[in-house]
């Protein structure tokens, strides 16, 4: 402590915390965690520059580790509470019908829209565009999602694409049907350009 008041001191340097500097920081790291999912070391090290810059002396990693994950999760918790009330209910339930079994198997809906075709031939082609119908009858791909970044959207899709059905249906209401929809957004894409592909 005496020896950050020497700093202060003699070379103008503030605390941590101190306001309105500490309110910025935390609306600067807001805006980042809204804007792209970047992971919390690299925040962390971003924040530990803006700080620096600014002449502030720097707190133990452990504060900045805490007030990252805060920052993150109020941000992840905002998404998940727009997107999951974007879809109306009749969507909201052929969301969730993808963690469903699909018929005759035991894989779910979603593991088996996230495979795409392997070869180039007349069944894979008719199987490409069942998909790519399927995917459009859940009747998302319609909605106004503007209020959300791109970036956060891909990044849900990315992690329905490689999750396990049971590990989503477990979450909560709010993020289950915004995982759902940013993998049915997605996939929308995805799915016309294979079939797309197959037939050329």
């Amino acid at each position: 402590r005496r020896h950050a008041r020497e700093l202060r001191s003699a070379y103008g340097y503030r605390d941590f915390g101190a306001q309105p500097e500490m309110f910025r920081l935390m609306r600067w790291l807001y805006t980042r965690a809204w804007l792209s999912p970047e992971r919390p070391s690299m925040l962390i090290d971003m924040a530990t520059a803006w700080l620096l810059e600014r002449k502030i002396l720097l707190p133990g990693v452990t504060v900045l580790e805490r007030l990252v994950s805060q920052v993150r999760d109020r941000a992840a918790d905002r998404l998940w509470r727009i997107l999951g009330a974007i879809p109306n209910p009749d969507q909201c339930n052929r969301l969730r019908q993808l963690l469903e079994p699909s018929v005759g198997g035991r894989q779910s809906v979603l593991e088996r829209l996230r495979r795409g075709p392997t070869r180039v031939s007349g069944p894979e082609l008719v199987g490409a565009l069942k998909r790519l119908c399927y995917i459009r009858d859940l009747g998302v791909g319609s909605l106004d999602l503007s209020r959300v970044p791109p970036s956060r959207l891909k990044s849900l899709a990315r992690y329905a694409a490689s999750a396990w059905a049971q590990t989503i249906a477990r979450m909560a209401p709010d993020r289950q049907i915004a995982t759902l929809l940013g993998f049915a957004r997605a996939y929308e894409i995805i799915a016309m350009d294979d079939a797309l592909d197959v037939l050329d």
